[in-house]
């Protein structure tokens, strides 16, 4: 990502033709400056799910990572991190729905998620929605409730 709009995109007041590697000509590419001021931009959600990351243990590199069977279509993916922590991932380009069988019990809270996501767990089967390229993740650890 570039840092701005400016001369070689902010990276050096240098010329041009004096630069170690040339940067991107085009005008439309995603910049620091611009995405900062964006709450909803790609810098800013990724921040927000590092922040995330960072804040719950399940989600460390050395948990455990299991992937899910789901009653879905192909373009669904989930997995569980840890004891607490399920992941449901849309990949495709049309809303699906998808169900697991879930074992982590009714209480949970949203850790993040896209706009439109949905959830229902009905004992021990949990129902979600998920818009096109989407994604919700699900802590249901008692102590995160």
């Amino acid at each position: 990502m570039q840092w701005s709009k400016e001369a070689n995109s902010g990276f050096s007041s240098a010329d041009p033709e004096k630069l170690y590697l040339p940067v991107d000509s085009q005008k439309a590419y995603p910049d620091v400056n611009s995405q900062e001021k964006d709450s909803s931009s790609l810098l800013n959600k990724l921040r927000k799910l590092i922040a995330i990351k960072n804040d719950n243990l399940e989600l460390s590199a050395d948990r455990t990572f299991e992937l899910l069977k789901t009653e879905a279509s192909e373009d669904i993916v989930a997995w569980s991190r840890g004891e607490n922590v399920l992941c449901l991932f849309n990949l495709g380009s049309t809303e699906s729905e998808c169900n697991i069988a879930c074992e982590f019990g009714e209480n949970y809270r949203v850790l993040a998620s896209t706009e439109g996501c949905r959830v229902d767990i009905t004992g021990k089967k949990l129902h979600s929605t998920l818009q096109p390229r989407s994604y919700i993740i699900l802590n249901f650890s008692s102590a995160s409730l």
